[in-house]
């Protein structure tokens, strides 16, 4: 080998040659050799830097090859600044006449003259050669132009005879190196013919070659064809769930509904050839995210698993091409539609579902939990168990051996085990789905035992047909989550039903379906027609119900008055729906109660138009009447109630023969009693209490009323609560309590002047 020659400048000429004296000038005037280099370290810095500025001229920094004599390199080789001398030797006086003023006093006459004259020869030496150097600076510029004029001369004659030696040495390394001779021959042609009449052969192979009319293309097509049926009727093993499929154009699209379609072509003839990918396109997502025509990175996988299918060795072990590729198109159609069900779970989460739903997905990316009404406030989050759906990537079992179904024992073991048949049950399964998604729903229903249905798809076309609907092609999470919730608030709503019927009769709840409309529809369309489960539990038959709900985003119970029905008031409602959400179950005690409490407030009210009855309060709010602790809890137990159930009305008129008061308690049903108080002071004792069997009063004001023969169903009704008390019949009580306290006196002012009486009661006397 021998050395590189590189180009170097050959002319020198000035360019634009006052801005270029003017830098030189600027930046190298003030520089000058003060150490004495030796000639040696001199030429080794000369050479880098002329190396360097030949460098940047090669690399097109010079305009053409020329170059001015102030753009050659600067030759400054361990030289330093004028300005930096004078620092240093300004510095250097001053440190030496502290130095002196210091010492000086500690020396003698004759020493401190002998320094002195020391210190002032020395320094003016040293003055005297800056000055020298000052003035003889002024030229040193050109003195620099020749020198560096000089070290560029040198560097080229360097590199010429470094060219020589190069010639030189290929001449020797090469002595039989022949050029080509002149293409004559295409020479003379062109010369001759005006053309070329032999071009050469590599010219051929980056020629296009003119392409295929519509009728070449059409044919080629058609074979194409014809060598994939012939492929496809030749034994090609087919998966179950790829058996639909379409040839034409020169390819086959396998098409598996809901999950992914595969556009499959062959480029040559061939049992063992590999499959060519042309396209895939997922069938699974979303509106929002719609897969891409043809997913690059799932093409060219699926194109490698073919390839390295078809270069496996053939034995009864292995797997079909096509086998192959729809166990991964398989796999990766699940796995897209979990992210895409995780994906629109995130969303739900942080819009009309916040705090309602959480979503779980395992670290493997194989199952997903969806758990819903998860606020902890929803009437049928009581479970331990919770309330999820679960969508999880299974694998599915292996079926039994067809060929060995008859048989059994030992003979069903050999069969099984039999080489052909073998071969033919692994070439079973190997076309069957090895992977399923199984939908799993766990609902606590409030009242009755907890729901838990699940069913496992091997295709996600059979997603669709489950109870519940997911379609793969159109993903809505919150459709699946709506139908969860519509069938867990029929079954709270269906044991709501049942409790309210097992304690308040068959008439007193009613379960139907509303329409987004309003209006009722038949229990057969309510799934058709998406509407909305409603019970209705009636707390007055014929006057008063309310209509029980569920709401399907966060699960709890939502109470208000039927329409047409006896009004509530808004705080007996709101106070109904928050004792119903906590305990759901106790719904017809719930209702009993609200019973009560309106029974109790229709005789409050009726008392104020009622002849001569007064409530009684408390001004505390404790026992409505003045008596001990003792007399209190005597009056609750008598009428089997709570205090909170008793209602005092003084009847006015009665002050000689102590202070007499009906109590009306509701229990199952209004129970009364007289109640007489005497003694003086803060606190009063019971003295009397007298039940008061209002049913044939009540009974023959309402045949009164009425006019029928028979009216004991009304007053029971009115007893029981079940239906609101009339003012009629108050008064037809107050008046009845007025005449037997009028009696009563009557027959102790008898008694005491011991006249002889007897009394006879009417059928409705109590």
């Amino acid at each position: 080998m021998w050395p590189t020659v590189q180009r170097v400048p050959s002319q020198v000429e000035s360019a634009t040659p006052g801005n270029t004296e003017q830098q030189v000038f600027s930046s190298r005037a003030n520089s000058m050799d003060i150490n004495g280099d030796s000639e040696s370290q001199q030429q080794r810095q000369q050479q880098v830097t002329l190396q360097r500025q030949h460098n940047s001229d090669n690399d097109g920094s010079s305009d053409g090859n020329t170059m001015s004599a102030d753009e050659l390199p600067q030759i400054n080789v361990q030289m330093v600044q004028l300005s930096e001398i004078l620092e240093r030797l300004v510095t250097f006086a001053y440190t030496e006449l502290v130095t002196l003023v210091d010492t000086l006093p500690s020396r003698g006459e004759g020493e401190r003259r002998k320094e002195l004259l020391n210190y002032t020869e020395h320094m003016s030496s040293l003055l005297t050669k800056l000055l020298v150097l000052v003035r003889w600076a002024k030229n040193a510029r050109h003195i620099q132009k020749c020198q560096n004029s000089i070290a560029y001369l040198d560097s080229q004659n360097r590199y010429f005879e470094c060219s020589v030696d190069s010639i030189y040495a290929a001449f020797l390394s090469m002595p039989n190196v022949r050029m080509r001779n002149y293409d004559v021959g295409n020479a003379v042609d062109i010369l001759t013919t005006g053309s070329y009449q032999r071009l050469p052969l590599a010219i051929s192979r980056h020629v296009s070659k003119p392409r295929l009319s519509r009728r070449q293309v059409g044919k080629t097509l058609l074979a194409i064809d014809d060598i994939i049926r012939s492929r496809m009727l030749g034994g090609e093993a087919v998966p179950v769930a790829m058996r639909q499929y379409a040839i034409g154009g020169g390819r086959i699209v396998f098409c598996v509904e809901g999950e992914f379609e595969a556009t499959l072509t062959l480029l040559q003839h061939g049992k063992d050839i590999p499959w060519h990918v042309v396209g895939v396109k997922l069938l699974v997502g979303d509106d929002q995210q719609q897969q891409p025509a043809n997913n690059w990175a799932l093409v060219e996988r699926a194109q490698q698993i073919l390839v390295e299918a078809s270069s496996a060795p053939s034995d009864d072990e292995a797997v079909p091409q096509l086998a192959q590729l729809y166990d991964f198109l398989h796999r990766q159609s699940l796995a897209v539609l979990l992210e895409t069900v995780a994906r629109q779970a995130a969303t739900l989460r942080r819009t009309r579902w916040e705090g309602a739903l959480q979503a779980e997905m395992t670290g493997d990316r194989s199952a997903l939990v969806l758990r819903y009404w998860a606020s902890g406030r929803a009437a049928a989050g009581l479970g331990s168990g919770g309330n999820s759906i679960e969508l999880r990537v299974v694998g599915l079992p292996v079926p039994r051996p067809i060929h060995a179904a008859a048989e059994a024992g030992a003979q069903a073991a050999a069969v099984a085990g039999d080489g052909e048949f073998a071969r033919m049950e692994r070439g079973r399964r190997d076309l069957i789905p090895k992977a399923g998604l199984r939908v799993a729903w766990a609902a606590h229903a409030g009242l009755a035992a907890p729901q838990a249905w699940q069913h496992t798809a091997a295709g996600l076309s059979e997603a669709g047909d489950m109870r519940l609907r997911l379609d793969s092609s159109a993903v809505d999470v919150e459709r699946l989550l709506r139908q969860a919730t519509w069938q867990h608030a029929l079954a709270i709503l269906e044991g709501l039903h049942a409790a309210v019927a097992a304690s308040l009769g068959a008439a007193a709840a009613q379960l139907a379906f509303v329409a987004a409309s309003g209006a009722e529809v038949a229990a057969d369309d309510a799934a058709r027609l998406a509407a909305t489960p409603r019970l209705r539990a009636w707390f007055r038959l014929g006057e008063g119900a309310v209509d029980v709900t569920v709401d399907g985003v966060s699960g709890r119970l939502g109470v208000r008055a039927a329409a047409g029905g006896a009004a509530l008031g808004a705080g007996l409602v709101a106070q109904l729906g928050e004792r119903a959400n906590r305990s759901p179950w106790r719904m017809a005690e719930l209702l009993v109660d609200l019973r009560a409490g309106l029974a109790l407030a229709d005789l409050d009210a009726l008392a104020e138009r009622a002849l001569g009855l007064r409530r009684q309060e408390h001004a505390g709010g404790g026992f409505p009447l003045r008596v001990a602790q003792a007399d209190a809890d005597m009056l609750a137990r008598d009428v089997g109630g709570l205090a909170q159930r008793l209602r005092f009305y003084r009847v006015e008129g009665t002050e000689g023969g102590g202070e007499w008061f009906v109590m009306a308690a509701m229990t199952d049903r209004l129970r009364f009693r007289l109640v007489c108080l005497g003694g003086g002071g803060l606190v009063r004792g019971v003295t009397q209490v007298e039940a008061l069997q209002v049913d044939r009063l009540f009974a023959s004001v309402a045949r009164r009323l009425s006019g029928a023969p028979s009216s004991c169903a009304r007053a029971e009704a009115m007893l029981a609560g079940r239906t609101a008390i009339g003012l009629d019949y108050v008064n037809a009580l107050a008046s009845a309590v007025r005449a037997r306290l009028a009696v009563r006196a009557i027959q102790a002012q008898l008694a005491a002047r011991r006249i002889p009486y007897a009394v006879r009661l009417p059928k409705f006397s109590t």
